[in-house]
């Protein structure tokens, strides 16, 4: 009973969190889905839960900067203490990389009054390992071609675009790919 109990959780936040996703995509609020979800994280796979801090970091980003700001902490927390044998290495870089996209996001599009910070967020997409799974290479070179273009750096601005339409193609993703072309 102890093993379908822990799958059927398991399962619960992940229908929880593919639905905040949903959610958010629609810009309808998925608090009440967060909150569920909230309860069985205790004891839910390390990556459910760094999926809900950043789920839950996404939607306080622009609601409650507090808030937005703990939950990245939390998930650096996770990130960094998981177990390999609890976290896959693909999961991990995947993982790794959104963690770090929505930390440079503020850099690059800061809130009204302040600068922007585009070295700073070359900095940290630097950090995404340049070889991995392709969703982590993707964030890395849009991430890094976009920040750079913003610094006049059109030539190398335009390289990462061309690193990152190819990986988000490796891996199948229209919509990857479109924010590629996008630069």
């Amino acid at each position: 009973f102890g093993l379908v109990s822990r799958l059927t959780r398991q399962k619960g936040i992940d229908l929880l969190l593919a639905r905040s996703g949903l959610h958010l995509r629609r810009r309808e609020d998925p608090g009440a889905l967060l909150e569920q979800a909230g309860v069985l994280a205790r004891q839910a796979e390390p990556a459910a839960r760094i999926e809900l801090a950043l789920v839950e970091a996404f939607w306080f980003a622009r609601r409650d900067r507090a808030r937005a700001g703990a939950a990245l902490a939390e998930a650096g927390r996770l990130i960094e203490a998981h177990e390999p044998a609890q976290l896959p290495p693909d999961d991990h870089a995947c993982l790794f990389a959104r963690w770090i996209d929505q930390r440079a996001y503020p850099l690059n599009k800061p809130p009204p009054g302040q600068r922007p910070d585009h070295a700073g967020a070359v900095a940290l997409y630097d950090q995404i390992p340049a070889h991995g799974p392709n969703f982590a290479r993707c964030r890395r070179e849009t991430g890094l071609g976009w920040s750079r273009l913003q610094l006049g750096r059109r030539e190398a601005a335009q390289a990462h675009a061309r690193a990152s339409m190819e990986a988000a193609g490796d891996s199948g993703s229209l919509r990857m790919r479109a924010m590629a072309l996008n630069l």
